[in-house]
């Protein structure tokens, strides 16, 4: 569900966290909105800033409420979808009066029932919304053809044009089939669109990569089982992304987009709503019987998510992708706006903490009983060293494995504790004795939060099981993400842990 904020005033906050707490175990995100407010802050204006993430405001109403009616005008005149939640019998100011009023007083399962049917019944008014894409005509396929000058943008074309002119030559002939059957599957289970890159949309006589991204229209449209489709030593891989969340399918497109040279790729687009079956079954007349497929729905091993550094577009996601999926794993890679400010301005920090909150729920609910394990670069590493620290105990989400890599987590971050509390199994921290980025932290910056540091370069000073730290002096801050570390050291020591299971 989009984005939740919860407004309370301190007095509050226990009961604020118990409804935060069992609304996202139902499956809906929250956003706890705690402000910092210093002496000479403009309490209007922060207000401001912080609604602007979201999407639904509940505001919790009691005897010691203490809201003036400005307070309360600056949040109606946001225009977002409010609902009054009642804690006691307390007075409601006039302003509030005209919006949704949940009493949570006396029956509070009833009450949250309610709360979950409002916003499910406000989502649902929004299924029917038109997508937020770029939208590009279609395209003659003669100028689409693999010996044909590489694709520079996304192009949309017809499924008869895609097979019929596209698929040509005896090289891709033995794909037909797969690729019908990608599109049988899409098909039926109601996606969108599909996306094609790698050598789909390069210049290759003889494709060695094919990747596929299946579109849905929402999150609880994803299958759970992942699919993979085997044509002697070629893979499709297949990737789930939904309209809903825009952030995970614009990585999808720009993975698909880059060529294994890091060159710019096209991307094709095929819109499957319009397609029936009748239309599958002729292509599929027309298709030699050289052509064979089997499709692979298995149980994922895991989901690998990845957290870049600031100022990068984590190329090195290209690489990775194609590695993880051949070996079981649901690729999930989390992009975030980065910029330098994030060192400086501490506000920034806690929205960069905030939204992956948001996000990783969501993964964790789209792929429920799939363990999660993590690679982290950089301020990456920053990011989930803070949301493990940011709950004291139960945690929404829990971690398998953690890798770090140019790591500016502070030397004494307390893993063991985070292991005592059942939110990670293992960890892994690469030391870079070279990585001069690092190493050249300056002291500034480390003084902005408790959580900077240099366990890059130094190591963590904390000496436990679930840790391990290895030294390298081949590896800097940016090349260690690269093929033969992630296949013959990261991906064993991934798999390995898969099958761990958390402390009771």
């Amino acid at each position: 569900m989009k984005t939740i904020l919860m407004d309370y005033t301190q007095k509050d906050k226990q009961t604020a966290e118990k409804i935060t707490y069992d609304l996202e175990r139902k499956g809906v995100r929250v956003w706890n909105d705690e402000f910092d407010i210093k002496l000479g802050d403009n309490i209007f204006e922060k207000k401001k800033e912080s609604i602007k993430c979201c999407h639904y405001i509940l505001i919790l109403l009691s005897d010691q409420s203490n809201r003036t009616t400005e307070y309360y005008t600056a949040i109606t005149k946001a225009k977002k979808d409010i609902v009054i939640l009642l804690i006691d019998n307390c007075n409601i100011p006039n302003i509030l009066k005209e919006y949704p009023i949940i009493d949570l007083q006396e029956e509070y399962d009833d009450g949250l029932s309610n709360v979950l049917a409002h916003l499910k019944n406000k989502l649902e008014s929004k299924k029917n919304q038109t997508e937020k894409e770029v939208t590009v005509s279609s395209v003659d396929l003669k100028s689409v053809t693999l010996k044909n000058p590489i694709l520079k943008s996304m192009q949309t074309v017809s499924i008869e044009q895609f097979f019929n002119e596209f698929s040509n030559g005896k090289e891709l002939e033995k794909y037909k089939k797969a690729l019908l059957s990608i599109f049988e599957f899409a098909k039926m289970r109601e996606a969108a669109y599909l996306l094609f890159g790698g050598s789909f949309a390069v210049e290759k006589d003889s494709p060695s990569n094919v990747t596929c991204v299946i579109v849905f229209r929402h999150q609880s449209d994803i299958p759970r089982d992942h699919g993979r489709f085997f044509l002697q030593e070629t893979t499709i891989d297949v990737y789930f992304a939904t309209i809903e969340d825009q952030n995970t399918l614009s990585t999808h497109q720009q993975l698909l987009s880059m060529a294994s040279n890091n060159q710019g790729a096209g991307v094709i687009k095929i819109d499957i709503t319009n397609i029936s079956m009748d239309q599958l079954q002729r292509i599929d007349h027309n298709i030699s019987d050289n052509s064979t497929s089997l499709i692979d729905l298995y149980q994922p091993r895991g989901v690998l998510v990845t957290l870049h550094g600031l100022l990068s577009r984590a190329k090195w996601n290209t690489e990775l992708a194609p590695i993880v999926s051949s070996q079981g794993w649901i690729f999930a890679p989390y992009v975030y706006k980065s910029c330098v400010d994030l060192l400086f301005r501490e506000q920034k920090r806690k929205r960069a903490v905030d939204e992956f909150r948001s996000w990783i729920f969501d993964i964790q609910m789209r792929y429920k009983g799939v363990p999660i394990s993590v690679i982290a670069h950089s301020f990456g590493t920053y990011i989930i060293a803070s949301y493990l620290a940011g709950f004291d105990e139960d945690i929404p989400v829990q971690f398998q494995s953690v890798i770090l890599t140019g790591s500016i987590v502070h030397t004494n971050y307390d893993w063991k504790t985070k292991y005592e509390q059942s939110k990670i199994i293992r960890v892994r921290n690469e030391i870079a004795k070279n990585d001069s980025w690092v190493k050249r932290m300056p002291d500034g910056i480390i003084r902005l939060s408790k959580k900077f540091g240099q366990s890059g370069v130094k190591g963590f000073a904390q000496n436990c099981d679930i840790l391990t730290q290895h030294n390298n002096k081949i590896f800097d801050h940016n090349n260690v993400i690269k093929r033969d570390v992630v296949e013959q050291i990261w991906l064993p020591y991934l798999n390995a842990n898969s099958n761990l299971d958390f402390l009771e």
